[in-house]
């Protein structure tokens, strides 16, 4: 049977993989390969557990993710212009929450709170399923408005 846990000698550790390529490098062939236990509580509602990305210096924290209080997960930046990024296919930019709070979808900086950006010529819809089930569009062009 493998060790579990390997130290190679650029100073790399495995867990669950003999040739670590990072670091850290673990490896599972079951779905969950890492876990975070908050064990001050047996209650999924309190659990307090994330993780913390730090300078080298320790002490100035660039941003976390996690459950760092009841019920609330966070995804945080804690520099001044730190953005949040949701990437999709090909790491292509789906949506960033910029520095000041503005959210854009299909730009990268948006001016205003809400900025959707888009090639087609219904950038936003909206469809209601079931019995009554109806789609509606929502696009400008040129200077008219169409619903």
């Amino acid at each position: 049977m493998p060790s579990s846990f390997v130290q190679d000698l650029s100073g790399n550790v495995g867990i669950g993989i003999t040739n670590p390529a990072a670091i850290l490098n673990v490896a599972t062939s079951n779905d969950e390969c890492l876990r975070f236990t908050d064990t001050a509580t047996t209650n999924a509602n309190d659990i307090r557990a994330y993780q913390q990305y730090y300078a080298s210096n320790n002490t100035s924290r660039a941003g976390y993710l996690g459950f760092t209080t009841t019920n609330t997960f966070d995804i945080a930046t804690t520099t001044a212009s730190g953005k949040i990024r949701f990437l999709a296919g090909n790491n292509a930019q789906a949506m960033l929450i910029a520095a000041n709070g503005n959210v854009g979808v299909g730009t990268a900086s948006p001016s205003y709170p809400l900025e959707i950006s888009n090639s087609g010529t219904v950038p936003i819809a909206y469809e209601r399923t079931g019995t009554s089930a109806k789609k509606w569009g929502f696009h400008i062009d040129l200077s008219l408005i169409h619903i």
